[in-house]
């Protein structure tokens, strides 16, 4: 039984720009980041409100996951136990001509961050 103070209190997407679909290697790994940054949130963090940003540029699209949870030193994360972690999301993300940015301290929530380029629409 999970503990209160463990329990989720909101979760929120936001999409700003001209919503439009992407080719699948865009989709897929965008996804698959966000997926893994929800994860970590959950898995290491104990959030209580997680946003997921989408923001369609003219030539660009934003992933962002902000959770308001513990926080930790990008610089010297954790040893992952076998998840994906943020070196996949970082090869993910270079997959995509893209960087990831993680900005983050403890005690201060987490940003996950990628920015792709996507043709005009």
């Amino acid at each position: 039984m999970a503990d209160d103070d463990d329990t989720i209190e909101e979760t929120a997407v936001e999409v700003t720009g001209s919503k439009r679909r992407l080719s699948t290697v865009i989709e897929n790994n965008l996804l698959r980041i966000g997926q893994e940054a929800i994860t970590n949130a959950l898995k290491h963090a104990r959030p209580k409100h997680i946003t997921v940003k989408l923001d369609f540029d003219k030539n660009t699209l934003s992933l962002a996951v902000v959770d308001d949870g513990c926080g930790f030193n990008p610089i010297n994360p954790r040893p992952s136990a076998g998840g994906f972690g943020l070196v996949g999301m970082k090869e993910r993300a270079a997959e995509l001509n893209s960087e990831l940015k993680v900005h983050s301290s403890p005690n201060c929530g987490t940003e996950v961050q990628v920015t792709v380029s996507i043709p005009p629409q």
